[in-house]
């Protein structure tokens, strides 16, 4: 494996923040932005990063995330502010042509940047994901409600702790339920730092645990999904995120140029089995070197 793919670190400006990541493969080569999930960082493509040849991969620790920094005591983890960051960071990286890469949460981002910036954006990959949530307008009320409440405590709250990196990946297995400690040692490293007693604890903002407090209702999800223009790879895993079909089937229908590839596995089976997912996101994105 060349040096490009063992990755380095990468930081981009944005918005006032810092955010951090890694890079895969050479600055010369075609690039693809990867996006993370709730509660996860970038180190989850680790292996999909590597086993992308031929291409840029960067992978950035969304805000609040892994090593990039927290929003200010005065701020909140809105989902709109994602899409925001990713479009400047974008900026900055000063791509002309790119591919997008979101699991999950970053998936839900994903389609919202492409939707509102189409400009240089020749490829999208979902895994798992096809929108952010969304919730009844009836529901709004009590969506703000929930979410204030929590954020008063969670303001407070310190990382939980454990005695090594193994105990944090234990602890993102358990939550998961779909892939192992050991498959997941990478990102629990990332996932914390030194406590000051001789262990490490989770170092992403607790404030991220909390109810949002804004979400989309179902029509403007669909809305944001209908303006896509490039080609879309939705990439299903049989065990994955519990969802609607009747909900999954009415944002099908909005996105113009999709293809759907269902496989076996779990919510994160880029991480517990990237070599399947390499199979299918591989060649979707290599038509980006043909671009």
């Amino acid at each position: 494996m060349s040096d490009a793919r063992k990755g380095e670190e990468v930081e981009v400006e944005v918005r006032g923040l810092t955010l951090r990541g890694v890079r895969w493969g050479s600055g010369e080569d075609p690039p693809v932005l990867a996006l993370h999930g709730w509660l996860d960082n970038c180190a989850g493509f680790e292996a999909v990063g590597r086993g992308l040849e031929g291409l840029q991969v960067v992978a950035l620790d969304l805000a609040g995330h892994g090593r990039s920094d927290w929003r200010s005591r005065d701020g909140a983890y809105h989902f709109v502010d994602y899409v925001a960051d990713v479009m400047e960071a974008l900026r900055v990286l000063g791509w002309e042509e790119y591919g997008l890469l979101g699991h999950s949460m970053g998936g839900a981002v994903s389609s919202l940047v492409g939707a509102v910036q189409p400009e240089g954006l020749k490829r999208v990959v979902l895994i798992d994901a096809i929108g952010p949530r969304s919730t009844p307008a009836m529901a709004s009320p009590q969506v703000l409600r929930q979410a204030l409440e929590e954020e008063r405590g969670l303001s407070a709250k310190r990382g939980v702790s454990s005695e090594s990196v193994r105990g944090i990946a234990e602890r993102l297995a358990a939550a998961r339920g779909d892939v192992s400690a050991e498959k997941l040692m990478g990102m629990a490293a990332r996932a914390s730092e030194p406590d000051g007693e001789g262990g490490v604890r989770f170092c992403f903002d607790p404030r991220l645990q909390g109810t949002s407090r804004v979400r989309f209702v179902e029509e403007q999800v669909r809305a944001y999904l209908g303006a896509l223009e490039v080609p879309v790879l939705l990439v299903r895993p049989r065990q994955g995120w519990p969802v609607s079909e009747d909900q999954v089937k009415g944002r099908i229908d909005r996105i113009r140029d999709l293809k759907l590839v269902e496989i076996e596995g779990g919510h994160h089976v880029h991480v517990s089995d990237p070599e399947r997912v390499l199979e299918v996101i591989g060649p979707f994105l290599n038509e980006l070197k043909e671009a």
